[in-house]
């Protein structure tokens, strides 16, 4: 008995010492990691903004190259997420979302953390890059906020976390300066054509393979080198700013797009209107078309529900999809303000 005593005191005061311990823990630890890489920030940004390009890099992926990972949103929005399932212990299950980004200088992220149970656990962190003569520093981040009693972990967060980022800042200083291939959307000449789609004139720029990563600096790009074109050559705009996809692989995260803008009337066709999903949707003889009002993630559901409505009705889908930005980034920078008509044509 005095020996199941003594081990119960010690018990006691080793929890008391524990407790004590946490009262005067950190609430709050940072952790931070920087390393130079050897070329410019924009090709840096390229492998932080895209989350499917982490697996090239971060200390996790590395763990369990098996591990399942899912991706919703576009580089850059605030809509981008990816969750992560692993059996193994050292990974875990997780999510990661983005809040906010500045093109090649900053992106701030929140991490959640699976504990069991449907409980989560979170952090706060940041990228924050700053070029100089053609090198980039990068700052990675990470803020461990916790309350009592569990903000005694701030004890060992560092040790914890500060070799998985000297770990993926090492990774990713490997890649970009030896193993990345050539970024072929921004750093390639953006020359403006005029082309016919679906029976309409287009004036626009066409890019082969374009990461999508870079899609957002292609068009910002893009459709200023249009209009100056448009300007210049006296003519008008017959309809909204349009995105043409004659190739979204997202397995490889490339897309073959054009931006355009439309030369001569759309075609006007007898609608009939028909259920997609909670929404309805405009068919005609050779294309089903629906609007989507908000983000990317809200335009990814829209695209789902049309391809699940060709699916069923035995359609055979025909490229380029088309996407008519009667409000987007031209207009406001507000996403949840974004219209987006998103057409489907079809044999």
């Amino acid at each position: 008995m005095k020996i199941i005593k003594g081990i119960g005191y010690f018990i006691l005061i080793i929890l008391a010492a524990a407790l004590l311990a946490a009262a005067f823990a950190p609430a709050e630890k940072e952790i931070q990691r920087s390393i130079t890489i050897d070329s410019p920030s924009n090709q840096v940004y390229s492998q932080i903004v895209e989350f499917r390009n982490w697996k090239n890099w971060d200390a996790w992926h590395n763990r369990d190259t098996t591990q399942e990972r899912t991706y919703t949103g576009k580089p850059g929005e605030k809509e981008q997420s990816y969750t992560w399932e692993s059996e193994n212990e050292n990974v875990g299950n997780g999510r990661m979302k983005m809040l906010a980004s500045k093109e090649n200088e900053r992106l701030n992220y929140r991490f959640y953390f699976d504990n069991g149970g449907g409980a989560e656990d979170s952090a706060q962190g940041s990228f924050i890059l700053t070029e100089l003569e053609g090198s980039t520093k990068v700052e990675w981040t990470m803020i461990s906020t916790m309350g009592y009693p569990w903000k005694i972990f701030n004890y060992f967060i560092e040790s914890m976390v500060g070799p998985d980022f000297e770990e993926g800042l090492s990774n990713m200083k490997k890649y970009v300066e030896n193993d990345m291939p050539d970024l072929k959307g921004i750093e390639r000449e953006l020359n403006v054509e005029t082309f016919t789609e679906y029976g309409v004139n287009y004036v626009g720029i066409k890019v082969e393979e374009l990461p999508m990563s870079d899609m957002t600096t292609f068009f910002e790009d893009g459709y200023k080198k249009i209009y100056s074109y448009l300007a210049s050559n006296e003519l008008e705009p017959k309809g909204p700013s349009t995105g043409l996809y004659f190739l979204w692989d997202e397995e490889n995260s490339i897309t073959t797009v054009a931006a355009a803008v439309p030369i001569s009337d759309l075609l006007t066709q007898e609608y009939s209107k028909v259920p997609l999903g909670k929404d309805s949707a405009f068919l005609t003889s050779n294309q089903i078309q629906a609007t989507s009002f908000g983000g990317y993630s809200d335009n990814y559901r829209t695209h789902t529900s049309l391809y699940e409505w060709l699916e069923v009705n035995g359609k055979e889908m025909k490229y380029p999809l088309v996407e008519e930005y009667t409000v987007g980034s031209l207009e406001t920078q507000d996403t949840s303000q974004f219209e987006t008509k998103i057409i489907y044509h079809f044999n």
